[in-house]
């Protein structure tokens, strides 16, 4: 049966590649809404969004133009594609679709029982590599990410309200086990706000703790690039809350820490802190690896329908 699919108005869904086009392919349709309509009164088997619900999509102009059609889709209790970055940031032309969230645990990406297709077809697109696990430096990075973004939502839950409050936590935490110099590595988007966090909640607090800035800062973006790299090359290990660096750490053969179940990451982390001066340079990464390559899709797999194809099973037959 026909499959209805309804998109509200941009930025709150942005049908990336044709979105629509890899529907039709399978005889289902998107209706993309505008502000001009009673979104409240379309009929929806599912619906499409860009990102999750984030705490300033509360206030002012955007509870309007954004804040209330996220709650809409969540109180409908009906399921949602969400879309977003992609995990492999080095590598442009793929994005994550999946149920529900952009998260590993969180989202439904269809990829428990898959094989190794998709990630060999990524392998030889991008000619993507990795290294052996290994830690080339003394250091223990800590990640930053930015304030505010919903990947930090479950953060925010436990009741931190910052998250340099987090930070100092897990600070006090490395320092049960280690006494390893610790960077802080802020994340580049508005990076000159950042550092007056960085500096007051969190080196401020540590002064005798070993805790330093970066040298290798990255103003702008996403993706930390020859900065980033530079902090790798020092690393013991990688510690975030759920940041897409440690995709990039794992590339390298870094170990990682990853704290929240939601990181793309999570199933060959390091869960426990108590771990960090016993570190494990055996995981497999094969499993992983065939499981993450069905949580991104480039252009043609939208538009030729592979995507929804491989999606759309989880709900509808």
């Amino acid at each position: 049966c026909l499959i209805e699919m309804v998109s509200f108005p941009s930025p709150v869904s942005k049908l990336y590649f044709r979105w629509a086009r890899g529907l039709e392919k399978h005889g289902d349709k998107i209706i993309q809404l505008t502000r001009e309509d009673d979104y409240k009164s379309v009929y929806a088997d599912c619906y499409y969004q860009t990102n999750e619900r984030k705490q300033k999509f509360f206030t002012g102009k955007r509870a309007e133009t954004q804040g209330q059609y996220f709650d809409f889709i969540l109180d409908s209790k009906k399921p949602f594609i969400v879309s977003e970055s992609n995990p492999f940031r080095q590598y442009d032309g793929w994005l994550r679709f999946g149920w529900n969230s952009y998260k590993w645990t969180k989202g439904n990406f269809n990829n428990d029982n898959v094989d190794d297709t998709r990630w060999k077809r990524f392998q030889n697109i991008t000619g993507v590599t990795f290294n052996d696990w290994h830690s080339p430096g003394d250091d223990i990075i800590i990640m930053g990410q930015k304030e505010g973004d919903s990947a930090l939502n479950e953060l925010y839950e436990q009741g931190f309200n910052s998250f340099y409050d987090w930070v100092n936590v897990v600070i006090k935490n490395i320092r049960k086990h280690t006494d390893r110099r610790i960077v802080i590595r802020p994340h580049p988007r508005n990076l000159d706000k950042t550092l007056i966090q960085v500096r007051s909640k969190v080196l401020k607090n540590n002064k005798k703790n070993n805790v330093v800035l970066s040298k290798h800062l990255t103003q702008g973006g996403n993706q930390g690039g020859a900065g980033l790299d530079a902090d790798l090359n020092n690393a013991h290990c990688v510690v975030s809350f759920n940041s897409l660096s440690s995709v990039e750490a794992v590339c390298k053969g870094i170990p990682v820490f990853s704290l929240n179940d939601g990181s793309m990451t999570y199933p060959i982390s390091h869960k426990s802190l108590s771990q960090i001066e016993n570190i494990n340079y055996d995981i497999d990464r094969t499993q992983w690896q065939n499981q993450i390559a069905y949580t991104m899709w480039n252009k043609v797999d939208v538009i030729s329908g592979e995507c929804w194809e491989h999606l759309k099973p989880v709900y509808f037959s």
